[in-house]
């Protein structure tokens, strides 16, 4: 049986539906052009948008992150640890509200890298890069803190403006 992991038509497959009341909000258009970051960026922006702000993502994001290049220790700095993702992801569970929080701003500060930079390689080098105006820090290593996800988007704004970071 071929299993699809990940947004297709805006559902969110591999993941039981009866599950989570909330999956038919998971509708986001063509999903066929958007990434699985820009799918959950998306997601989270709608839910804050109407002020569902206890909405969970399901688990099965994290080996969709991997896939598309997050890589596990990463994973684990940005959003927790890897044994109990793991466990949520086999189990075909949610996140829980702070892996949520976690996860949808992984997903934004890259949907918005690929944007910028035009292609997800060039996203993910800077993303690894120390940088000066982070503290010599890289992006990923600011991540974990909401106050380092408002920094680098600082930056990657400023990038998108021709201003040097």
């Amino acid at each position: 049986m071929n299993v699809v992991s990940g947004f297709v038509d805006g559902t969110w497959m591999e993941y039981p539906m009866t599950s989570s009341p909330n999956m038919s909000d998971f509708e986001t258009g063509d999903a066929s052009q958007l990434s699985v970051f820009d799918e959950v960026d998306t997601i989270a922006q709608r839910k804050a948008s109407t002020g569902d702000i206890d909405f969970s993502l399901p688990a099965r994001v994290i080996p969709d992150f991997e896939n598309q290049g997050v890589w596990p220790q990463e994973i684990e700095t940005i959003i927790g640890p890897r044994d109990r993702l793991l466990r949520a992801v086999n189990a075909l569970e949610d996140l829980d509200p702070d892996q949520t929080d976690r996860a949808a701003r992984l997903a934004h500060i890259v949907s918005l890298a690929e944007k910028i930079f035009g292609r997800k390689e060039k996203a993910f080098v800077w993303l690894r890069l120390n940088n000066r105006t982070l503290g010599n820090k890289s992006p990923f290593d600011i991540l974990h803190r909401e106050s380092g996800a408002r920094m680098v988007e600082e930056a990657l704004m400023r990038i998108s403006y021709g201003i040097p970071v």
